[in-house]
């Protein structure tokens, strides 16, 4: 029995209640569980994470982030990052965030129509009243290797498949071939040489890697978090021609200006 999952917070529209309370169809993720995953896009960082969130990756080329999301089958979902609307969660820095709420059913009905296909809230950190600033960095390299890559067969055996495509065709019986056994020859025998344009153009393997650098801190009148991040994703070419690089900024202030007025200014 997990009886502190009963004291979990979990954000619900524009407030927060605990998990033992809520009735709605809403599911939570810390952002423990979210950096347990290393990508350099936040959308497939929570694959398999929440229950009917389904993510698909429609290309890995580096600075793209063509991922589809959605809650059930349904359409996009709305997306909502500290209580404003954003459509750039993808690009977002993972270890900027506090928790992410999904919410799957009519409890986000404060958002409107809009909130039809269901919503993401994404709460980003906040100071603390420590007093002393707390500093914090975060990294990691890695190696992308593709799970799976054909390798490519010679011209020889490419000429050879390209004659046998052409007697395929039913419309013409009479098919003469495209590439002699002559010139099928010279490239077994060493006379013309073939070129492995795998090889010649494409790497194995392609390097990440990420920096990000946080402080927080403040006292019982002001609390602040800020951090700077970047972070860089290598292309399978070896021409570095779509290499992607990304700097990304965030500084969460809040203020108590009286003992009834809180001022917050969040910059991204």
């Amino acid at each position: 029995e997990e009886t502190e999952a009963l004291e979990e917070v979990v954000v619900v529209g524009y407030g927060i209640q605990k998990k033992a309370s809520l009735t709605g169809a809403v599911s939570a993720i810390t952002n423990k569980e979210i950096v347990s995953t290393k990508n350099e896009n936040l959308q497939n960082m929570l694959a398999g994470k929440i229950a009917g969130l389904r993510i698909t990756q429609n290309s890995s080329e580096p600075g793209q982030y063509n991922t589809y999301m959605d809650i059930r089958g349904f359409g996009s979902p709305l997306v909502v990052i500290d209580g404003v609307p954003r459509n750039n969660i993808s690009r977002l820095n993972p270890e900027d965030i506090e928790n992410i709420s999904v919410i799957k059913d009519a409890s986000g009905a404060v958002y409107g129509s809009r909130a039809a296909n269901g919503v993401i809230i994404i709460t980003t950190k906040k100071g603390d009243k420590t007093g002393l600033p707390n500093i914090n960095y975060s990294g990691y390299m890695s190696w992308q290797k593709p799970s799976n890559y054909p390798d490519l067969v010679d011209a020889a055996d490419w000429m050879i498949l390209y004659n046998e495509k052409l007697k395929h065709n039913v419309d013409n019986s009479n098919v003469v071939p495209r590439y002699s056994a002559e010139e099928i020859e010279s490239y077994r025998n060493g006379t013309n040489l073939s070129t492995n344009w795998k090889k010649a153009v494409m790497r194995t393997t392609a390097p990440a890697t990420q920096h990000i650098l946080s402080a927080t801190g403040g006292n019982n009148f002001i609390s602040y978090f800020t951090s700077i991040g970047y972070l860089n994703q290598g292309s399978f070419l070896k021409t570095n021609a779509i290499n992607y690089d990304k700097y990304t900024l965030r500084s969460n202030i809040s203020a108590k200006i009286t003992e009834e007025l809180l001022l917050d200014v969040n910059l991204s």
